[in-house]
């Protein structure tokens, strides 16, 4: 069974075109390859959002990591929770 990271709004995602950086606010524990789903996100369509299945792509510091959103570039990242 996998871990639940709960993040407090959007601000913990920023993207630029297709990748996305999450930052947590403590230790993730993940490493590039490792799977995680994403829930709770809204945007303008269901083609930009980044629920659903991701791949961890780098993790830049025990913080933050990134994946590549398999949805696309998000126009917004407009919601969490």
């Amino acid at each position: 069974s996998g871990a639940a990271y709960y993040l407090t709004g959007t601000s913990a995602f920023t993207f630029v075109g297709s990748t996305v950086t999450c930052t947590t606010t403590y230790p993730h524990g993940l490493s590039a390859g490792s799977l995680i789903f994403i829930t709770g996100t809204t945007g303008p369509s269901t083609a930009t959002q980044i629920n659903g299945s991701q791949i961890v792509a780098t993790v830049p510091t025990a913080t933050t990591f990134t994946f590549t959103n398999v949805n696309g570039t998000p126009s917004t990242i407009s919601k969490f929770g």
